[in-house]
């Protein structure tokens, strides 16, 4: 899903202006610069500053690179792209949606797995069993290496 980023206007000269009807009472003026497919609007009030509209992950790599100047995105995808975010990005207020849960689970046939000490009981066994680690599903490794360690801290 796509989500909203503030943008330095670097296309000043070889833009297309066309009315967004569905913005014209906030003063939105659509931009589409010549063969970008990326769709921008700047705000009439606000000559300088051009908002554009991007995926949600290449909002956090416009955040890591000091490319924007704010964005808009999800907070999972902050903290698991940029290293030390809340050294490197300022989170200043929650939206008030997009709200999603992340946590461990393991298959319903792990009768005796009820918590997180159950887990790290069957993780013993398993490794003094098999000599190895079990293994772990994420999208978020980061946050999952973070999560994990704490835990043993």
């Amino acid at each position: 899903m796509s989500q909203l980023s503030s943008l330095p206007c670097r296309r000043r000269d070889g833009c297309k202006r066309t009315r967004n009807p569905s913005s014209r009472a906030q003063g939105l003026i659509l931009v589409k610069p010549r063969g970008v497919t990326q769709l921008s609007w700047r705000y009439r009030r606000f000559a300088d500053v051009e908002v554009a509209y991007v995926s949600a992950a290449e909002i956090v790599e416009l955040l890591a690179q000091g490319a924007v100047h704010f964005g808009l995105t999800g907070e999972d995808l902050v903290r698991e792209q940029i290293a030390d975010a809340d050294r490197r990005v300022v989170f200043i207020d929650e939206l008030g949606f997009g709200h999603a849960n992340v946590v461990v689970a393991v298959p319903q046939a792990w009768i005796d797995v009820r918590c997180m000490a159950d887990l790290d009981d069957a993780a013993t066994a398993f490794h003094v069993k098999h000599q190895r680690r079990m293994r772990v599903a994420t999208k978020y490794v980061n946050l999952t290496r973070n999560f994990f360690f704490t835990l043993r801290a």
